[in-house]
């Protein structure tokens, strides 16, 4: 008997900011969903250059008063060895689009600390803060948000690195491309344990490896994100038209 797969969802917009204002969309609606059901949510975010205009919505004034971030948990799919003052930091990206403009407190903020002289220590640390919060078994965040590189790369999963064979350990030390080949990130155990993947992705650029994650079959070490499969879990495409623009069978079957 086969692993039931993931309910996958593609919805294609004609720009970067109306996608911005579904990808925020879906992120209420799941947030209040889990905080709902279970009296709290978790999410874990990512950075890069690609989610900045979908963070400034989640900060801007329409969720200023949104109920959701009371009971809202903040963690990080995964992080640059620089310090949180760094322009390549992703915790500067959330702290600056997201965390400096809600009614977040320091509790419900879990970062991971790319300054770490130790990052091996670091990433067991916070293993023992994912463990701590899960309250036994893998983690199971409500939503994780993910960006997608052109090689094809998630979190920082890249093409090739043994971490994607990482069958236990929940946060890793892993090699990235230079400059900034030292990353902490969640594994592919997280990944796939998550409720709900909100992948948002735009640009023209990325229209190729959309193309390849959705519609080919190549193997996760050649292309990180197709092993983000995780089973009876809602995964949302949220693309603008330019990404989207090499897709045919994907959205057919819509």
């Amino acid at each position: 008997m086969h692993a039931a797969g993931p309910e996958v969802h593609i919805r294609v917009h004609a720009d970067a900011g109306t996608a911005s204002y579904d990808a925020s969309d879906i992120f209420r609606r799941e947030v209040e969903s889990a905080a709902w059901v279970r009296g709290r949510a978790s999410v874990a975010l990512s950075g890069g250059k690609t989610p900045r205009q979908f963070f400034e919505r989640l900060g801007g004034s329409g969720f200023a008063r949104w109920a959701g971030w009371k009971s809202l948990h903040v963690f990080w799919a995964d992080e640059r060895a620089v310090p949180a003052s760094s322009e390549e930091s992703n915790y500067r990206l959330v702290r600056e689009t997201i965390l400096d403009r809600v009614p977040l407190t320091l509790t419900q903020v879990h970062r991971l600390r790319g300054e770490a002289a130790d990052l091996e220590a670091e990433a067991a640390r916070y293993g023992r803060c994912l463990a701590g919060f899960a309250r036994g078994g893998v983690p199971r965040f409500d939503v994780i948000h993910l960006g997608l590189g052109p090689d094809g790369h998630v979190a920082s999963l890249f093409p090739g690195s043994p971490v994607l064979a990482e069958p236990s350990r929940w946060v890793v030390a892993a090699p990235g491309p230079p400059p900034l080949e030292r990353r902490l990130t969640l594994t592919l155990p997280v990944l796939n344990a998550a409720r709900v993947v909100l992948f948002y992705v735009t640009g023209a650029d990325k229209a190729e490896v959309v193309q390849r994650v959705l519609e080919g079959d190549e193997p996760l070490e050649r292309l990180p994100a197709r092993g983000v499969r995780p089973p009876r879990a809602r995964v949302h495409w949220v693309l603008d038209r330019a990404a989207a623009s090499r897709l045919g069978p994907a959205l057919e079957k819509r």
